[in-house]
């Protein structure tokens, strides 16, 4: 034996784990709880490179959290880790507490934008908004049954959370499709307005800070209706709330039995001009609609909106667009356009 060899003659033997290709490695941690993977990353470089594997990170993605493996991966996102690691960290998973306040199924919950309050809606007819801090105390609650209404099916809190829109459904035949639309200030939780909204299942949403949206239907022949979208104010300024104060907005003409359905309105930007091209001058902007006058503060001129169907034969050239912003109307329904469903986009 050479002199220089250790006397159990192990100095030639390469370490055991340098001849483990990355397959064999791979296999084993797929057995691993996701924290003990994680742990083990830390051993050696190889081991670290081999724990954040894609591959491997996916299939422990669809065995710990019970997701079918023909589902993908959420839109936009790139890496299974990070998915793992945002259902693992954000996504709540332990019961904290059990809410028996409804006597009945539970439709609707939304949430106030400062996450200090949530609004339930449920079967039972009631209204609840819970404190959202631990443990969840009701702050308001109305029984709507007082007002003819079967359920509450719907609530959206506005954008400073001072009021709170509710989407009802009224008692009558089982064909009956009427609702009322219910808004409640947080401070002292009084009534502010209420508004027919017919069919029921135009949920309503908010237009600002003061104003919502709600629907009717009218039917005009078999198959063939005209849906309107409404402005309503939810203060009133008469002394009874009963009575709302509403101006028509858009009235559709549907066909091939379609409906809107739903409505959603959303601020959004407007591309950026060519840096290339001049600003157009105020004489080539074109007035707004009649009916968009009073909503506007009176302004006859509005800077990058789009011209009515009305307009469009004027000759007048088209404004360039701006960088401002734009309030948008998003609808969908069963039937729209192409009989099979969609969506249509409308700029206010």
């Amino acid at each position: 034996m050479d002199s220089g060899s250790d006397s159990d003659g192990t100095e030639d033997l390469p370490p055991a784990w340098d001849n483990v290709t990355d397959t064999i490695i791979l296999y084993i941690f797929q057995y691993l709880p996701a924290r003990n993977l994680l742990t083990a990353g830390q051993t050696c470089k190889l081991w670290n490179r081999l724990s954040y594997d894609e591959f491997l990170w996916r299939d422990l993605f669809y065995r710990d959290f019970n997701i079918k493996c023909n589902v993908g991966i959420m839109p936009g996102k790139k890496s299974w880790y990070s998915e793992y690691k945002r259902l693992d960290y954000h996504t709540p998973i332990v019961e904290t507490e059990v809410l028996t306040q409804h006597t009945h199924q539970v439709l609707h919950v939304s949430f106030s934008h400062n996450g200090k309050y949530f609004a339930t809606c449920s079967k039972d007819g009631y209204i609840l908004v819970w404190k959202a801090s631990y443990p969840a105390k009701v702050k308001h609650s109305h029984d709507m049954k007082s007002f003819s209404w079967k359920y509450t099916q719907y609530s959206q809190f506005n954008e400073t959370d001072t009021l709170l829109l509710v989407s009802g459904v009224h008692f009558g035949t089982p064909q009956s499709t009427s609702g009322e639309i219910a808004v409640f200030s947080l401070k002292g939780f009084n009534l502010q307005c209420r508004v027919v909204n017919k069919p029921y299942d135009i949920f309503g949403t908010w237009y600002s800070e003061e104003h919502l949206l709600s629907g009717d239907l009218q039917w005009l022949a078999q198959l063939v209706s005209s849906s309107g979208l409404w402005l309503n104010k939810a203060y009133q300024d008469i002394t009874s709330e009963h009575t709302p104060i509403t101006v028509q907005l858009y009235r559709f003409y549907n066909v091939n039995a379609s409906t809107i359905r739903s409505v959603m309105v959303a601020n959004c930007v407007a591309p950026e001009p060519c840096s290339s091209s001049p600003p157009p001058s105020p004489q080539s902007r074109l007035p707004l609609p009649s009916h968009h006058s009073h909503m506007r503060g009176g302004s006859g001129w509005e800077r990058g909106n789009p011209v009515s169907y009305r307009d469009l034969n004027r000759p007048v050239p088209l404004p360039h667009p701006l960088p401002v912003h734009h309030q948008m109307i998003v609808m969908s329904g069963p039937k729209l356009k192409t009989g099979r469903g969609g969506i249509l986009t409308w700029k206010l």
